[in-house]
């Protein structure tokens, strides 16, 4: 099944312009953050914050990290008041 691009973003209510500049600059984060040795997932959860509000939205609408981070963000953005450690499964320090 092909997922038409344009359509998943419709039906986010995204602009696919802004997925498309947030994947960019995550790109660069994520580069960035492995040149220095920080490939953790609260930093990659911090880039993704750090992101202006409407590339941000786009992303998590579209990577569907509402569902993958369900205590880190909702569909429209971050949780306001969780900050990093961030808790999600698989952490080893608690849930």
């Amino acid at each position: 099944m092909v997922i038409d691009f344009e359509e998943k973003c419709r039906s986010l209510g995204i602009d696919g312009n802004d997925y498309h500049e947030a994947v960019m600059l995550q790109g660069r984060m994520i580069y960035k953050r492995m040149q220095d040795g920080d490939n953790t997932v609260d930093s990659y959860l911090d880039d993704i914050k750090s992101l202006p509000p409407k590339p941000m939205v786009a992303l998590i609408r579209y990577d569907g990290l509402y569902r993958q981070y369900p205590k880190v963000f909702d569909f429209d953005g971050p949780i306001p008041g969780v900050e990093a450690p961030y808790p999600y499964a698989g952490r080893e320090d608690g849930e």
